[in-house]
């Protein structure tokens, strides 16, 4: 899969959406999704859409994590939307869910938003 098709970008004036269109975060990928994600422009909040995502390693959650603390440092909203059970648990167990914006629609973060 060719870097471009790894993420696709819906824009507006006040979100950017980025949506994983692989299976799996992990070692072997990481290194372009990193490289794709850090190309945001984060003057505006960032929603992950991770729905197709099934499975994601230490590296992936690292990426999480520092685009959490790049976000809340710049004031804006960071968070996850469509995360399944299995995703969810994996960021729960390692604290992320109580800090990460889970979102289950886009309405939720407009609800946020307010």
């Amino acid at each position: 899969m060719s870097e471009e098709s790894m993420i696709e970008f819906v824009e507006n004036e006040d979100y950017i959406i980025a949506r994983i269109n692989i299976k799996r975060i992990d070692v072997s990928n990481i290194d372009e999704i990193n490289t794709l994600l850090n190309k945001i422009d984060d003057k505006k909040d960032l929603i992950l859409d991770i729905s197709q995502l099934q499975f994601i390693d230490s590296s992936g959650i690292g990426v999480i994590a520092g685009l959490y603390k790049k976000y809340k440092k710049k004031g804006k909203i960071f968070g996850l939307l469509g995360a399944n059970c299995r995703i969810t648990g994996i960021l729960d167990i390692v604290g992320l869910t109580s800090i990460v914006k889970i979102f289950y629609s886009i309405e939720d973060y407009l609800r946020v938003k307010k």
